[in-house]
């Protein structure tokens, strides 16, 4: 019997890709995981202040300089990315467009203080917001920053720029090419792997490359452990430290010598605390082999995972596992308890 081919969430194999199987199951490779968090938006928008031109970046970001309150300004973006919720036409003091708009911003936990939808309405119904609303509209090309947040990206330049522990891989001089938002894609096992590396520093004297990846968060640098383990960096930068040594096989680079892979970690509510860290080799045999921590537990690695995948996809079986698919019965996992 024919099985129905899913559509998948992505052709290419990637980190995102690889961290969501390892957090989801195979499922993440027909559902797509939404992973886009204030952080993400921050680190993002970082990468392109710092490797954009200033008439590039405008091109891109639009400063919206409105006296609205933050929940409002919030509610209108969700509205904007909506299609099916723009294209409804929306309308001041319209019953149908209230409700909707009532609707999203109880789903959104938006104006939290509020509990009467009466009041909650009184926020939003208003002839300043509509305003606003169509004032983003004409602006739907670009992505939106309030003032603060733009005063906040150039603090956290400068921050880079300037600290001890970072100011080198932004200042690198003459002797340098500096490569930001480097995309290599390559082949492993017969699949495409794509990689968009933040920035890639070749000094043609030293004849070395040095990646780097510029990580922001809530932590601060003397956690950024945590964030490795929660976010499954270790996938990234094994794959990343792959794709130089690919990329460099067919250039005029190839003699040239890699660097250790680097993480540069920005605390978001500490911007003056910058921190690099050294992806080793060490942990570059254990992203592609998988690790066991002093407790016990058990990481899997790139190759591991990039198997799974394959497995999934030619098998096209997405909601179950391979152990339970082929098994009937599967034995309890007694190996955590002790008898008394």
């Amino acid at each position: 019997m024919l099985k129905m081919q899913k559509e998948l969430v992505s052709n290419n194999i990637s980190y995102s890709l690889l961290k969501a199987i390892d957090d989801s199951g195979p499922q993440a490779l027909i559902n797509k995981i939404n992973i886009t968090n204030s952080g993400i938006d921050f680190g993002k928008q970082l990468d392109d202040f710092i490797s954009l031109t200033k008439e590039e970046f405008n091109t891109k970001y639009l400063i919206v300089n409105n006296t609205i309150e933050d929940d409002l300004f919030k509610l209108a973006q969700i509205v904007l990315r909506d299609v099916t919720i723009n294209n409804a036409k929306l309308q001041f003091n319209d019953a149908k467009t209230i409700n909707t708009l009532n609707a999203i911003a109880k789903n959104a936990d938006l104006f939290k203080r509020i509990k009467l939808d009466e009041s909650r309405i009184k926020k939003f119904n208003t002839n300043e917001f509509f305003e606003f609303l169509k004032f983003l509209e004409l602006n739907l090309d670009k992505s939106f920053i309030t003032p603060e947040e733009y005063s906040k990206l150039i603090d956290a330049r400068a921050s880079l720029f300037n600290h001890k522990s970072t100011k080198k891989y932004f200042n690198c001089g003459d002797d340098c090419e500096e490569i930001y938002q480097l995309e290599i894609n390559f082949k492993y096992k017969n699949r495409n792997v794509k990689t968009i590396l933040d920035k890639i520093i070749i000094n043609h004297n030293d004849e070395t490359i040095e990646p780097l990846d510029l990580k922001s968060g809530s932590v601060d640098s003397y956690e950024f452990m945590k964030s490795f383990f929660n976010y499954k960096y270790y996938l990234q930068g094994g794959l990343y430290v792959k794709a130089i040594e690919e990329w460099i096989k067919t250039s005029e680079l190839a003699h040239y010598k890699i660097l250790p892979f680097k993480f540069i970690f920005l605390p978001t509510y500490n911007l003056n605390n910058p921190k690099t860290f050294i992806f080793t080799n060490k942990w570059y045999e254990a992203s592609w082999k998988g690790f066991t921590t002093n407790s016990g537990y058990k990481y899997r690695g790139i190759d591991e995972l990039i198997d799974i995948l394959i497995w999934h996809i030619e098998n096209q079986v997405f909601n179950e596992t391979k152990e339970f698919y082929e098994n009937e019965e599967i034995e309890l996992d007694d190996s955590f308890i002790k008898i008394n």
